[in-house]
Formats: C-alpha cells, structure tokens, sequence
C-alpha cells in the first residue's frame, strides 16, 4: 500500500505516488479498460492524479482549430 502523507495539520491526505492521468485518452483503451486501470491505482492507494487539465484543454482547442 502506498504511503499517504498531510500537507497541514487538519489535511488534506496525499498518496505519495502521484499518477499521470493527463494523456490518458491517447491510450487508446476501451471505457472497461480505463475503469480498470484506475481502479488498480486506488487498489494499491495511489489517489492522487495528475490530470494536467489546462494542457489537455488547450491540446484540445488546438486540435479542433487544425480541423478548420
């Protein structure tokens, strides 16, 4: 089980392990596979992501003004 640590004395609680979520959708694997994948990370504690959203929101703008 992966350590959890506190950053302040009334929390939150962080897993010491961070996983990289952000490019998750160029994985190409089905909806039952991702489900899987991250549940096999808070099997073993990992709970905290790192989902970079600002980037996968502007990769994504960037991707649709290619299209036009």
């Amino acid at each position: 089980m992966v350590q959890r640590i506190t950053i302040a004395p009334q929390g939150p609680e962080f897993s010491r392990f961070v996983m990289g979520y952000w490019r998750l959708m160029d994985w190409n694997m089905s909806a039952r596979q991702l489900v899987s994948f991250i549940e096999e990370h808070l099997d073993l504690g990992v709970t905290t992501p790192w989902t970079m959203l600002i980037f996968m929101v502007a990769i994504s703008a960037k991707r649709r003004l290619a299209r036009h």
